[in-house]
Order: structure tokens, then sequence, then C-alpha cells
């Protein structure tokens, strides 16, 4: 029987693990944390998105990459195929008000443990705790792999789903590409994106909201508008629309982007009890904490006050 080995237990790895066990290839994962699947887990904290509901020859336009065939590569395997088998692991999944899918629960967890237990079903040894130091490619067509334990195995063919430089612990730097280096394979460097934006908060603010998604905004820049959901950070913004439209220099962050002003004035003036403008706007547009928050700490001079 044919092996391989996958390094890694993000998203991609696991997928790369479903087709090849589904081709009856005889599979093993690793991954040198304690556990898998801990950026997915991450991701997840906050409401897991698991695509985009955009219509395809839009969201398509997305993505760019030489050379690359997007849309021969999404005729492979569709967001309807996708959306199709986290179904299958009995997941519920639904349409935001983002145009963007998520799974019902909104987090990770069941995810990751449902695609783990299909791949065991199917044979797929996972190893937890086992990092690659080492890759050699041998005369007959074989791959030695080396991990940090001293121990080397061969495979027919491996995959490298080892994961970007983004949320390292602190300390810690992608080792990878050097040993990819090592081993003759090309690579293309790191560069930034999916870049946050820098915002001056008040202490306060940071305390209050930091981690929190600031949900069904829009986002408005000199280049353009989009809703979506913001990750409040502790400096500054991230999230799908400050990476589509973001700029720097003066944007502005329509919190209710389905109201008129018209509409939230009429509405503002419906509280019949004596309440501040923030509490009276809280109670009649049903106001989040992370949106009271920032209109508590960072609205201008006075704003507040009629």
């Amino acid at each position: 029987m044919q092996s391989a080995a996958v390094f890694g237990s993000g998203p991609a790895a696991l997928m790369a693990a479903t087709v090849l066990s589904a081709a009856k290839i005889h599979t093993s994962i690793f991954e040198k944390s304690k556990g898998p699947g801990r950026k997915l887990l991450i991701a997840g904290g906050s409401g897991l998105n698991i695509s985009s509901a955009l219509p395809t020859e839009t969201f398509l336009g997305q993505f760019h990459g030489v050379g690359l065939d997007w849309q021969g590569l999404f005729e492979k395997f569709s967001v309807a195929e996708w959306l199709g088998f986290v179904q299958n692991l009995g997941l519920e999944t639904f349409k935001g008000t983002s145009d963007r899918y998520f799974v019902k629960e909104m987090k990770a967890t069941n995810l990751l443990k449902r695609w783990l237990a299909l791949l065991a079903g199917r044979g797929v040894a996972l190893h937890c705790g086992v990092e690659l130091v080492g890759i050699r490619r041998e005369p007959g067509g074989l791959i030695t792999v080396t991990t940090a334990d001293g121990k080397e195995e061969q495979y027919g063919a491996i995959v490298l789903a080892l994961g970007g430089a983004s949320w390292l612990p602190a300390g810690e730097s992608v080792a990878w590409p050097r040993l990819m280096q090592e081993a003759g394979i090309d690579l293309v460097p790191f560069v930034a994106a999916n870049c946050g934006f820098e915002v001056v908060w008040k202490p306060e603010f940071v305390r209050e909201a930091a981690n929190q998604p600031l949900k069904n905004i829009e986002f408005v820049s000199p280049a353009g508008r989009k809703k979506g959901d913001l990750m409040i950070s502790a400096y500054g913004v991230e999230g799908t629309p400050v990476y589509a439209v973001g700029q720097t220099g003066a944007c502005q962050i329509d919190l209710k982007p389905d109201l008129s002003e018209a509409t939230i004035a009429e509405r503002m003036q419906t509280a019949s009890e004596n309440l501040s403008p923030l509490r009276r706007a809280t109670k009649v547009l049903n106001l989040d904490t992370v949106r009271k928050a920032l209109l508590f700490h960072h609205s201008p001079p006075g704003s507040l006050s009629t």
C-alpha cells in the first residue's frame, strides 16, 4: 500500500489527509504541538467563518496568484461541496448577514473533533508533539523524513501544511522555510497579508473590548465600503472589511449599516424615559457591549451630551 505523511494539523492538513485516505493511501498526520488544530481553534474563538456566500465570480475575483487557475480549482472543489462536507460531519451551517457561511455553534471545537473522528475511522494516525527537522529525497523516489526525536521514516509522498507566520507563540519564529531551502525546495518569501490597522485606543476601551468582535458593521475608506465583522485588538482592528478596503488615514465604521441616519434619529426620539444619549441609543438601537464601549470611550467630545 502507498504511504503518505502530512505535517501540520490545520484545515489544509486535515483536508489533505481526507483526500489521501479516501484514495486508500496509508496516511499519518504529524503535529509539533501537543494538540491538533491550534490555529483553527483560535480562528473559531469568535465565530467560525467557513466560507464566502458571494456569487462565484465575485468570490474568485478576490484571489490572486500568478499562474494559478482559481476557476479550475473551485470547479474541482466548490464552496457547495465544502459546505456539504461540513454538514456530513453532522454540523449545521448558515449564511450570515456579512455574506459568509458559519457553523451554527459559532466555534471550531466540534468541527475539529468530528473531522479527526472521520480520519481515525479511515485508519489515519495522528501523532502530536512530533516536529519535522529534515527531508531527504531517496534515489528510488521515496522521501525520508527526520523528526526532532531522531527518528527517520520513509514515505511515498509528504504533504507540508505547516502554516504561516501568524498566531505564533511569543518569541517563536517560523523554522520550516530554512528546512525547505536545505531540501532544495523553492520558496516564495513571506509577505504581509490580511494586515490589521493600528488605532490609538484608550486603555479603558482596550480593557473592555480587546479580542471581541464588532459584528455586522460597514467599514468605509477612500478605497471603498465593505460590510462584515471587525475584531478589536490591543493595537487596533482586524477583519475582512479592513483587509478588503483598508487604507491609512481617516476611515469610518458604520455601526448600524442597515439603518439610515433618519431612521436612527427617529428611533432615538421614541424612548420615553429621561435617558442619557448613550443609554437611549443602547436601548432603542440594541447596541452590544463593544459598540457601547466604542461610543462611550471614543465619541467626539460633547457628542453624547445631547
